[in-house]
């Protein structure tokens, strides 16, 4: 089974990452039983009632992706789950962003799933790093106001 998670690093450093999962359905099923559950049930029972800042970032974090994935059309939320089961989330230091690194780690996990068969990637992303994804091939396929913020959902199909 490969690795799903990518760095790219200089002089020893890390200056970016890529994270991602094959299926997104399976993944959020065992995050919400594994993680999500057991780390809500611990705020209920005042386990972090000291650290009220965290408290505060779980609360408002929880529900954030699952209410921009359900804003968008069930059409668009179809296609997702039927033919880009893979999900990925990148970042990569501001300093050494536009010289290939982003690419680079985007390449090597579109190639490990290439390699396991898997049919397609989605992701969310806001304006900023539209045209970047534009670039490597994932189309828009559609997009959603979400608090103030435009949020797009793109896909890049790995069967062609």
């Amino acid at each position: 089974m490969p690795n799903w998670t990518f760095a790219g690093i200089i002089n020893g450093k890390v200056i970016g990452y890529l994270t991602g999962c094959p299926q997104s359905r399976h993944f959020r099923w065992r995050r919400l039983t594994r993680c999500r559950v057991p780390l809500v049930l611990e705020l209920v029972t005042g386990r972090y009632l000291t650290d009220r800042s965290l408290v505060g970032f779980v609360l408002r974090s929880l529900p954030a992706e699952l209410l921009i994935r359900r804003r968008f059309p069930a059409a668009i939320r179809r296609t997702i789950e039927s033919f880009l089961p893979a999900h990925l989330h990148i970042n990569v230091d501001a300093e050494f962003r536009g010289t290939g690194i982003g690419r680079k780690l985007i390449e090597a996990f579109l190639t490990s799933l290439r390699e396991e068969a898997i049919a397609g990637v989605h992701l969310y992303c806001g304006p900023a790093p539209l045209e970047f994804y534009l670039h490597l091939g994932f189309r828009q396929l559609g997009a959603i106001d979400f608090n103030g913020a435009r949020i797009f959902a793109l896909g890049i199909n790995l069967t062609d």
